[in-house]
């Protein structure tokens, strides 16, 4: 039987598998676009054209496409616009403080994923066009993520920037930016490999890659991203609603376990893979010979739940005294992270919650905490209460995305302008605007 649309049928027509995989591989392509920013370094001719070229394509079709929103997403809307005056405030306030091309290139980078925000509006108009986009996105991500075995095994891309080392090995960028996104986005990919990849040798090499290229960053965060996507959805299985495991067999589980037993064999196999995993698991007390010139998770964590925002609340008293609480000093305050280095005002946050609250205020940390909590409600609420069981897979997986989501946001910065992260804030915010809300209207 037919899925329902999120929009009247009359209006968009029935669903088409082929147009659903147009609108899919047309979002992937902008989502790829501005993932694939490290290309401007290099490359700068060849990236202009794509950007070029992915800008006019989603400015053409945005005007061909007629906005709409569930029943109350004109208040989620209104959340987003005031989102974006905050940040053209915060652009103004900036201007104050640290250089115009400073601040212009600080609201530039703030905002430069928000395209991703549009090309959903443009592009995501059933649930099955973003059940694809989200599978699509993934295997970019995936094959993107494996430049970093790939410079291990071959020696670094001369032009993509090394971060720095770690217990003696050099940590290498990936072509989606700095290892640090990678450790951080890993979660929100994995979820959609695990749960909506039907097929099970495509899931198999986007699990492999994933998980390799994790590990061979040398990221603390990965590990934890890893290992909490799976035990999410597990727990979501409590709640029947909310359970993603259904498209797995007995079979599944064996191929994926045995390709987990080859991979973790073949890895102790070779010295280099080896060694640079102890040095990752060293941070987690496990003891071995390597010895990584690193904190520990423990003192990792502790930095970013209070030092680093305690240095924050120091800067913003330096420039404003309490009254910087409530106004911030813009995105100098973000450090290296938005602004040239000779216009940071501050340490990096490590802490997304205390990096709104440098560059905006207090009131910029409750809008973002409002529009978090407004999308987690209408996802979960329609997730709930949907009868189509399709949809309701869907959503569970974007919950699972959500939580970790959610999990990562007082230990890093910059999941709401890098693309790789930025990507995941905007889908979630698009997806409970506009799939939410139609709880009666979507009975399989």
């Amino acid at each position: 039987m037919a899925q329902s649309l999120p929009f009247p049928e009359a209006e968009y027509g029935a669903p088409e598998r082929r147009l659903a995989t147009l609108n899919a591989a047309k979002f992937t392509f902008v989502f790829a676009v501005f993932n694939l920013h490290q290309l401007s370094k290099s490359f700068a001719p060849l990236y202009g054209l794509l950007l070029l070229a992915a800008t006019a394509m989603l400015g053409l079709d945005l005007l061909k496409t007629r906005i709409r929103l569930s029943r109350d997403g004109a208040i989620g809307l209104v959340l987003v616009g005031l989102y974006l005056m905050a940040a053209m405030a915060t652009y103004i306030h900036s201007l104050a403080l640290i250089s115009p091309i400073g601040a212009t290139i600080g609201l530039v980078r703030f905002l430069f994923a928000f395209p991703v925000f549009l090309a959903a509006f443009a592009y995501i108009h059933t649930v099955e066009d973003l059940e694809k986009s989200l599978v699509s996105t993934t295997v970019v991500v995936a094959v993107l993520y494996l430049s970093i075995p790939w410079q291990i095994a071959f020696g670094q891309l001369s032009w993509l920037p090394s971060d720095y080392e770690r217990g003696g090995f050099e940590r290498y960028a990936s072509l989606l930016g700095n290892v640090t996104a990678v450790g951080i986005a890993v979660g929100f990919y994995l979820a959609p490999a695990l749960f909506l990849v039907r097929d099970t040798r495509l899931r198999l090499f986007l699990v492999v890659a994933l998980l390799i290229s994790s590990a061979a960053s040398l990221s603390k965060a990965a590990i934890m991203n890893v290992a909490l996507v799976p035990l999410i959805g597990l727990a979501q299985g409590f709640i029947p609603q909310l359970r993603v495991w259904q498209n797995w067999s007995r079979s599944d589980v064996f191929k994926v376990g045995a390709v987990f037993v080859v991979s973790i064999a073949v890895a102790l196999a070779i010295p280099s893979v080896r060694d640079r995993l102890l040095v990752n698991l060293a941070s987690y007390g496990v003891e071995s010979a390597e010895k990584a010139d690193d904190v520990s998770i423990d003192q990792s964590i502790g930095e970013r739940i209070f030092q680093h925002p305690k240095e924050i609340i120091d800067n913003l008293y330096k420039q404003y005294h309490e009254v910087g609480w409530i106004t911030g000093a813009g995105f100098g305050m973000s450090s290296t992270a938005l602004v040239p280095e000779k216009d940071q005002l501050s340490i990096m946050a490590h802490n997304e919650y205390f990096e709104f609250l440098g560059i905006g205020g207090i009131f910029y940390v409750l809008l973002f905490i409002i529009i978090i909590s407004y999308s987690i409600y209408k996802i979960l609420f329609h997730t709930l209460y949907s009868k189509n069981t399709v949809h309701r897979h869907v959503f569970a997986t974007l919950i699972v995305i959500f939580i970790n989501y959610v999990v990562n946001l007082p230990f890093a910065n910059g999941l709401v302008y890098q693309p790789l992260q930025a990507a995941t804030f905007w889908v979630l915010i698009y997806s409970s605007l506009v799939f939410t809300g139609h709880e009666k209207d979507d009975a399989v």
